[in-house]
């Protein structure tokens, strides 16, 4: 449990966000390049390490390596040393677990039943990064049969392991929107397009959505970033609205992008 603390610890302290994760590949990869196996870069800054037994079977587990643009304001002695940038969803524990359990592996090779493979795989937050992983074609090279991911989770009771049947956790499609208006100095407004009040509008029209659909329908839509125009006194030319839109279900992910769409193309008229 030290190591994994240690392990845990320090790279807390160098958080960096998808697919810029240089020096947390460059520690992962001095952990675990004499563990034996083969290893693999997933594009730049991933990693994946395939140890071969000898077995019919072959599984994977998986971790989360990049971390969020958040200021850390904790004061703890290994708190981050990169500006705006901090493992504040879990993802240096995940990291630290997942290398205790490749030396593990590395070390009761004889006792396993499985090949196993490791993934570090990148960009999580800002997402991509499985698809990185799934376009190299190791996962079919290796015929792996089931990948195991896991998460920190605070709320639970310490030493307990939870999990269910059917599915977890939400998938999530990263939405971004983007009204467009025409800029205007604000003392001749209508001689503009005002992209930001268009913006709140549409907001409000998918929000009325969200609470038409089937309550039974798991499910979320919401933003959390507004960004547009360049000063207070002219109308902003563009407005991006970006968000999430989270389900547990690809058919009701896929009607409520379908809806999303409709709903652009008729507030555009």
């Amino acid at each position: 449990m030290s190591m994994l603390a240690k392990h845990r610890m320090a790279l807390h302290q160098i958080p960096e966000i998808g697919f810029h994760e240089f020096k947390t590949k460059a520690y992962l990869h001095e952990q675990i390049k004499d563990l034996g196996g083969v290893l693999h870069e997933i594009g730049e800054t991933g990693l994946l390490l395939y140890f071969d037994h000898q077995q019919n079977e072959t599984i994977a587990f998986r971790t989360d390596i990049d971390a969020l643009p958040i200021q850390e304001e904790t004061n703890l002695p290994f708190a981050s040393t990169h500006e705006g940038m901090m493992h504040a969803c879990g993802h240096d524990g995940h990291m630290a677990m997942l290398l205790g359990l490749t030396e593990y592996i590395a070390d009761h090779k004889e006792q396993l039943m499985y090949n196993v493979v490791l993934i570090f795989q990148p960009s999580e937050e800002i997402s991509g990064g499985a698809e990185s992983v799934i376009q190299t074609g190791l996962l079919e090279d290796y015929q792996v049969q089931a990948i195991f991911g896991f998460h920190l989770w605070p709320g639970l009771p310490k030493g307990e392991i939870y999990s269910r049947s059917g599915a977890f956790m939400a998938q999530s499609s990263e939405t971004d929107i983007i009204v467009k208006g025409r800029s205007a100095h604000i003392a001749s407004s209508e001689q503009g397009i005002d992209s930001i009040r268009g913006a709140i509008g549409f907001m409000d029209e998918v929000y009325e959505l969200e609470q038409s659909l089937p309550k039974e329908w798991r499910r979320l839509i919401k933003f959390g970033q507004i960004t547009g125009g360049t000063i207070r006194n002219v109308l902003a030319n563009e407005v991006t609205i970006s968000g999430s839109i989270r389900s547990y279900d690809q058919q009701i992910q896929d009607s409520i992008k379908a809806q999303l769409a409709d709903l652009a193309e008729k507030f555009q008229k």
